[in-house]
């Protein structure tokens, strides 16, 4: 399984104490030239140049078609007010998934905006930390006993990158681990 990743999720992964779970989980990581000219942190640079280095993660080249996916994707969220303005970086990690046919890994609002309003054209996976997370779990690379021990998992996970989970996300986690 492949992913696409955009830079604001690199970084925080970069930080993560257990941040090659997403090597177990993928089999490759794709990024783009655009998230690579993103990551500036000496955490996510030293992150990407050993997992390129493991073959890990492989630096795709963008294409015309990705052009046309990335502009049609700009189209789409300036001309919908339900959504918010995509960015380019956000636009291509969504292309190169598209292309190859990969998930995309991202905490984006207009990139989940997008996937809800416009499924025809998202056609791929949306996932952020917390999904990672409980796949992590479903495919027993965390071991979890209970909800307190996942919790204790997103806990971990907010004081290495102080992304914060709300509460409805971790009760959808929560039901969909059946906790």
């Amino acid at each position: 399984m492949l992913a696409s990743i955009d830079t604001c999720f690199l970084i925080d992964w970069s930080r993560y104490r257990n941040r090659f779970l997403l090597t177990r989980l993928f089999d490759r990581l794709l990024v783009s030239e655009h998230v690579l000219s993103e990551a500036e942190s000496e955490g996510a640079l030293s992150f990407i140049t050993e997992m390129i280095g493991d073959g890990l993660m492989y630096l795709v080249p963008t294409t015309s078609e990705e052009d046309r996916i990335v502009h049609r994707l700009v189209m789409l969220s300036l001309n919908d007010s339900r959504i918010p303005e995509i960015h380019e970086t956000e636009a291509y990690t969504v292309a190169i998934a598209l292309s190859y046919n990969a998930v995309v890994l991202t905490e984006n609002k207009a990139v989940l905006w997008l996937k809800v309003y416009h499924p025809e054209v998202i056609s791929v996976p949306v996932w952020r930390s917390i999904d990672v997370l409980v796949e992590a779990v479903i495919r027993g690379l965390i071991s979890i006993n209970d909800r307190d021990d996942f919790i204790r998992v997103l806990n971990n996970f907010t004081e290495d990158t102080h992304h914060l989970f709300s509460e409805v996300d971790i009760e959808r986690a929560l039901r969909r681990l059946r906790l």
